[in-house]
């Protein structure tokens, strides 16, 4: 099997050149060095051409559709022209916006480089360091010498894991340009892409928190936004205490995590918001950041959904991307389809389960 080299180029933009006075079925791209790229030239290639920049703007563009400004923009597949029909945006204009997918859980993690060992080949693992240096900083007099402390130099190896799919195009689809059937297709592919990071790094950040015990709930306020706000304030504060010693660096200025489930939204924004009024005041005193799932690997082994996940972010918690999505295709002489497969290969780990804190918000 072939790359589709074309496909997994990282287009920022794809021009139907023929408006500007081309050649039929000319098309350009930009490649990340933003060199133009003319692509599949060849009336007999203009099937192959249309099919592989789909692809293209439905499963990797989701990376890439924020411009300078960090805005999000419309990616357009096709202009149509004379010689290429014109389809509805409901089947070819894509607004793939990244919101559309569940990337709360990169919030938790840092992302490593993985060692480059040349001719396009990476290192199939990272190593997540888990000891602590055991110096402390000391007064040193003149002309005495610093003290020398040794490190546990325990790690976390995460290696790197692939995962795959594949579908047909088949000669009639291609013949009667059943486009609506392929987009399905290729927007399926994007979700399963993006479905499996969530699942393992949902599932890393429910493992680490179950492993250090809960926060139980405050019952002391007088109402459930006092009790919730109360029990936030008590989370974070619990997190900084088992956190204090080690080389994390927290502090109650740092901006903390929370992944919860989409039911919880409302309650939880209501207790961020906070309430101040001549009567009482009701306030969370730390800088949390929210991050609501449908995802069920966050819940705890009970399925609890009123009971999300405190995190201090990046730290020891990290991940690697080895290849974010790969495509791979081959035409099967027997049938005349066109067998795709995509690939995505990424490794995650958390090497201090401490960042993390289970809070119970029931009583």
């Amino acid at each position: 099997m072939k790359p589709v080299k074309d496909t997994f180029l990282l287009l920022e933009n794809i021009y139907d050149s023929t408006k500007k006075g081309n050649r039929p079925f000319q098309f350009f791209m930009t490649d990340p060095q933003g060199r133009k790229r003319e692509i599949m030239v060849a009336e007999s290639h203009k099937k192959l051409a249309l099919l592989n920049t789909l692809i293209q703007a439905f499963i990797l563009a989701p990376q890439k559709v924020k411009d300078n400004e960090g805005k999000y923009a419309k990616i357009q597949a096709f202009t149509g022209s004379s010689a290429i029909p014109s389809f509805t945006d409901a089947a070819f204009s894509t607004f793939v916006d990244e919101r559309n997918y569940d990337l709360g859980w990169s919030s938790a993690f840092r992302t490593v480089d993985l060692l480059d060992l040349g001719n396009g080949r990476k290192q199939l693992f990272f190593n997540i360091a888990t000891g602590q240096a055991g110096g402390t900083m000391m007064k040193v007099p003149e002309g005495a010498k610093v003290s020398f402390s040794g490190y546990n130099g325990s790690k976390l190896t995460v290696d790197i894991e692939k995962y795959g799919m594949g579908f047909s195009i088949t000669w009639e689809m291609l013949q009667s340009r059943d486009f609506n059937a392929f987009g399905d297709m290729l927007m399926n592919v994007s979700a399963q892409v993006y479905g499996t990071w969530a699942d393992v790094h949902y599932g890393l950040i429910a493992a680490a928190a179950d492993a250090e015990g809960t926060v139980a709930y405050d019952t002391t306020g007088s109402d459930q936004l006092e009790k919730d706000t109360n029990t936030l304030n008590k989370a974070v504060v619990a997190l900084m205490e088992a956190n204090k010693d080690k080389s994390t660096a927290v502090t109650g200025e740092t901006t903390f995590a929370l992944f919860a489930h989409e039911t919880m939204r409302a309650r939880i924004n209501r207790a961020l918001r906070g309430l101040i009024t001549d009567e009482r005041k009701v306030v969370l005193e730390y800088n949390i950041q929210p991050n609501y799932t449908l995802n069920a690997e966050l819940l705890p082994s009970g399925l609890s959904k009123e009971e999300p996940v405190l995190c201090i972010p990046g730290r020891k918690a990290q991940n690697a991307i080895h290849t974010a999505n790969l495509g791979l295709a081959e035409q099967d002489i027997a049938s005349l389809s066109e067998s795709k497969t995509h690939w995505t290969a990424f490794g995650a780990g958390i090497g201090d389960n401490k960042q993390f804190k289970r809070v119970i918000m029931h009583a």
